[in-house]
């Protein structure tokens, strides 16, 4: 269930750094 939702989080962050780019 954590991990679940740490992997949610990183693919938002992972999302936002290539809009970034």
């Amino acid at each position: 269930t954590k991990s679940t939702f740490q992997q949610i989080r990183l693919l938002d962050l992972w999302k936002e750094r290539v809009v970034m780019i």
